[in-house]
């Protein structure tokens, strides 16, 4: 059985977006000539968000994690620039449980999270719904039997 978590899409291809458009502003600027005094205090001002935004997109991972035949887990994480791989004994997973957060509009968020005994975790799915994400961790407990 596989589960993924590819919410990090979600950032990177806004941040990916984000930059593009400050990149197209700031050519139609130099190209045409600054349109006032105040454009290149606020293209400073959008690079800086831009690139904010990119490193923080950057560190952001697209989990994939996989039940194998002999029971053990595999666990893919990539970020945009680089990716790891790494196999788990079943004795090393310590939890499997949903954990709640409130995103960024104090509305609540569930994660279905994979805690590990060398004290890493892993959220192999996640949405508003807690209901989805109980079913989340229940399959995976179905599948590790």
């Amino acid at each position: 059985m596989e589960f993924r978590n590819r919410m990090a899409l979600v950032s990177w291809v806004g941040s990916a977006l984000f930059l593009a458009g400050v990149a197209a502003a700031t050519y139609v600027g130099l190209r045409d000539g600054s349109p006032s005094e105040w454009f290149p205090t606020v293209l400073v001002v959008f690079w800086a968000g831009a690139l904010g935004f990119a490193a923080y997109a950057s560190q952001q991972v697209v989990a994939t994690v996989r039940i194998l035949s002999d029971k053990s887990v595999e666990v893919r994480e990539r970020k945009p620039f680089s990716s790891s791989s790494r196999t788990v004994a079943r004795s090393e997973i310590e939890s499997v449980a949903v954990f709640e957060r409130v995103d960024d509009e104090d509305n609540p968020y569930f994660s279905a999270r994979l805690q590990l005994a060398d004290g890493s975790s892993v959220d192999f799915a996640e949405c508003h719904d807690r209901a989805k994400a109980e079913a989340a961790v229940e399959s995976f407990r179905v599948a590790l039997r």
